[in-house]
């Protein structure tokens, strides 16, 4: 395994040799996230798409998006993946970043296997000033070249995780700022609260008042780093009182939302 970290700024070559079939960490994040698929038998679920990978398959995976990788059998799991920010992107890039489709599929003989590799020795030879230069380098060389080439990497047929769950998703992300409740969101799509808690947790391995409160928070996040007061930011995504949403930000990110005020 090889991998570096600065800050919010990640690397990681990854190989575990699965002797159970196993569900790894399931997780949503406030960085975005290259996720380079080498090797295994596995389902990967991200937002509400799920994709079964095969070698070379790559994700961009957004900021706040849900994501987990299932794992299917024994076989060897590897892959590499950068997460990183919006600071980490030069600025010509930045507005690409919400252009990026899901999925790719990278040849073997593609510029971004090679950069890929090369990331890999760098980590493995370089001391880490130099090391945290040349990974941010090959990782906007690797967004240039999608940039430019999204046409020819990109085909994957995508398979909705559920397709009422999927829609369920869909009103969850486009209503965050409203106070829900399971009972308001059954009542909006004719099923149970039990139905909702049941399928949460069968497809998205997470309780669904979990879900939606980890995401209220990162939105949270983003919103006092640019600058809105905390109580602000919590009465926009939906809390009644502030010291509910203190603690549910402490618990999720590990810090307070004054800090992160701070350190904007």
């Amino acid at each position: 395994m090889s991998m570096f970290e600065k800050g919010n700024f990640i690397f990681r070559d990854m190989f575990d040799s699965m002797s159970v079939p196993s569900m790894l960490k399931r997780h949503m994040h406030n960085e975005y996230e290259l996720y380079f698929f080498l090797q295994g038998n596995v389902d990967y679920t991200l937002g509400s798409s799920l994709y079964h990978l095969n070698a070379g398959d790559m994700l961009f995976i957004r900021p706040t998006v849900f994501h987990f990788p299932k794992i299917l059998s024994d076989m060897p799991y590897h892959r590499i993946y950068f997460n990183f920010s919006k600071e980490h992107v030069h600025s010509d890039l930045q507005q690409n970043l919400n252009d990026f489709s899901p999925f790719y599929h990278i040849a073997k003989e593609s510029i971004i296997h090679k950069l890929y590799k090369n990331a890999i020795y760098s980590v493995e030879r370089y001391q880490d000033q130099d090391k945290y230069n040349v990974l941010i380098k090959y990782l906007n060389l690797i967004l240039t070249e999608l940039k430019y080439n999204a046409s020819n990497e990109n085909s994957k047929t995508t398979i909705p995780v559920h397709p009422l769950l999927s829609e369920i998703l869909q009103y969850i992300e486009t209503n965050l700022a409203n106070i829900l409740s399971l009972t308001s969101i059954a009542n909006e799509f004719f099923v149970s609260p039990s139905w909702i808690t049941h399928t949460f947790h069968k497809y998205m391995n997470i309780g669904a008042m979990q879900y939606i409160t980890r995401k209220k928070i990162l939105i949270s996040q983003q919103l006092i780093e640019n600058g809105i007061p905390p109580t602000e930011a919590a009465e926009r995504c939906g809390f009644r009182n502030y010291s509910t949403f203190y603690l549910q930000y402490k618990k999720i990110l590990g810090t307070n939302p004054a800090a992160d005020k701070s350190n904007r």
